[in-house]
């Protein structure tokens, strides 16, 4: 009976672990898919003034006031993208904390009720030696 309940109390700190685990890698996941984004946009930002940049080169005459804009835009667009992808790892790294403290809390009450249950196995032990 007591036993039962102790292994069922183990068998909780297995699940808690194993749910921490998992979520941990759907986070580490979601880190890797933002970076994998953020470089594929700047990959994206760059190839596009480089062609941009070589048909101004075609033209020919005074393209300075176009390569200004150009370059403006290029800016613009790699600055919110940066910024996107701050806020991002900013949002992830609060998930990851929040998993984090959620997990120690509920481990910790679970290592509680395993130890209670362990002492009261113990006490019965006793009792029966007697």
């Amino acid at each position: 009976m007591i036993q039962d309940d102790i292994w069922k109390k183990r068998q909780r700190l297995e699940e808690c672990e194993d749910n921490y685990r998992r979520s941990c890698k759907k986070i580490e996941n979601q880190y890797e898919e933002a970076n994998y984004k953020f470089q594929q946009l700047r990959h994206m930002i760059d190839e596009k003034h480089r062609i941009i940049s070589h048909s101004l080169d075609q033209l020919g005459g005074d393209t300075t006031e176009w390569r200004y804009q150009s370059n403006q835009l290029a800016s613009n667009f790699s600055q919110q993208i940066e910024m996107a992808y701050r806020n991002r790892q900013g949002q992830l790294e609060q998930e990851e904390m929040k998993l984090e403290q959620e997990y120690k809390r509920q481990y910790r009450l679970l290592e509680d009720e395993l130890a209670r249950a362990q002492e009261q196995q113990r006490r019965l032990e006793e009792r029966g030696k007697k």
